[in-house]
């Protein structure tokens, strides 16, 4: 699991917004959605730059998108 990011919100949100794992990677401009699987279950680890990406493909404050400390 990538240290620190809230990886089930991250997952949650996506389902939320009615997102496939496939809408995701074309908006953080991935290979596809078994690339973006891959983030979301912390086999990868996320970059710090892609992080406002995702916070704008999930509609929401780059925060929600951590752990709390």
């Amino acid at each position: 699991m990538a240290a620190g990011l809230n990886l089930e919100y991250i997952a949650a949100r996506r389902k939320e917004l009615n997102l496939r794992q496939a809408d995701m990677a074309e908006r953080l401009g991935m290979g596809g959605a078994p690339d973006y699987n891959k983030y979301e279950n912390g086999v990868y680890k996320w970059n710090a730059e892609d992080m406002p990406k995702v916070a704008k493909a999930l509609e929401c404050p780059i925060e929600r998108l951590f752990l709390p400390a």
